[in-house]
């Protein structure tokens, strides 16, 4: 992960209102898509910010943070299998290879559902019961 200071030794510096850009490499095995995220925060608040990373290519990922006020800021990397990524991913490669998608479509039901009974109660969670409804029709 950078910027770092001997590894971590010492605080990165940076001035209020300037960016301060992170990367960080960040695979896993397989073909499986990942989703990034860099988080940061102010080193006295308990609640974390956060941006989706960009892959860079070659495994390398890069997000960015503009602190607001003076003091020490804390920041983390989490990263993980994202699991609508790759379906989208798969999906799209069969259709257009022209390969019959209707168990893709079937699963693709099945994670939005899923993601609908995680969802807050709310105009996005009908939403995603609506496609799921749509996906797993005939």
């Amino acid at each position: 992960v950078q910027p770092s200071v001997e590894d971590g030794r010492f605080a990165v510096k940076r001035l209020v209102g300037d960016d301060i850009v992170v990367e960080a490499d960040v695979l896993m095995d397989g073909h499986d898509k990942l989703a990034v995220q860099l988080l940061w925060r102010a080193q006295d608040e308990d609640s974390w910010q956060h941006v989706p990373m960009v892959a860079l290519g070659n495994d390398r990922w890069r997000g960015a943070f503009r602190p607001e006020r003076l003091g020490r800021h804390v920041y983390a990397v989490a990263a993980w299998r994202d699991a609508f990524g790759t379906y989208r991913s798969e999906l799209e490669k069969k259709h257009t290879a022209g390969v019959d998608v209707t168990l893709e479509l079937e699963e693709g039901a099945r994670l939005v559902a899923q993601a609908a009974e995680h969802a807050p109660k709310n105009a996005a969670a009908d939403a995603l019961h609506k496609l799921a409804q749509l996906l797993s029709e005939p």
